[in-house]
């Protein structure tokens, strides 16, 4: 038997705690947490998966650019997502969010709970959708965009 998935965790905030406690869901352990500020200190275990815990898209960026470290994309047991959804690496899918078919989700994005993502909509990378957002089918959202809790963003629109 395969023993648990082990990972380093990158930041020390709320967002940290709520990546932690999904990684213990899956079944998965925490190896090493460094404070938002020590991100060059991950390269001390270059062979383990690095979850990025930072909410800020331009410095999750930049930690994404000066580091190497493979970025796994971790999926909440209770997301519902269609079996045809392109997700970027580094992506972070929260509890109860929706994927509908065709959507594409770039890198490094995170997706918190309870968003619904409708059909055919493209997240660019580095995006942050806050909790109880719903983007309409075939919309477009671009890179390192944030979109604030509870937004409803029409179905064809461009962000």
């Amino acid at each position: 038997m395969e023993g648990k998935k082990k990972y380093l965790l990158l930041g020390s905030g709320g967002h940290a705690r709520v990546l932690a406690d999904l990684a213990g869901k899956l079944n998965a352990t925490i190896e090493h947490v460094f404070a938002d500020d020590r991100a060059y200190e991950v390269a001390f275990e270059p062979d383990l998966p690095l979850i990025i815990a930072i909410g800020n898209n331009i410095i999750r960026k930049r930690i994404v650019e000066s580091i190497k470290h493979e970025m796994p994309v971790l999926i909440h047991p209770s997301a519902q997502i269609a079996a045809d959804v392109e997700l970027g690496e580094g992506t972070v899918i929260l509890a109860n969010a929706v994927i509908q078919a065709g959507a594409r989700i770039g890198k490094h994005c995170l997706i918190n709970a309870n968003v619904v993502i409708d059909h055919e909509v493209q997240v660019g990378d580095f995006v942050n959708i806050y909790p109880n957002v719903y983007i309409g089918g075939a919309a477009s959202i671009s890179n390192e965009t944030t979109i604030e809790p509870g937004t409803i963003i029409p179905r064809m629109t461009t962000i």
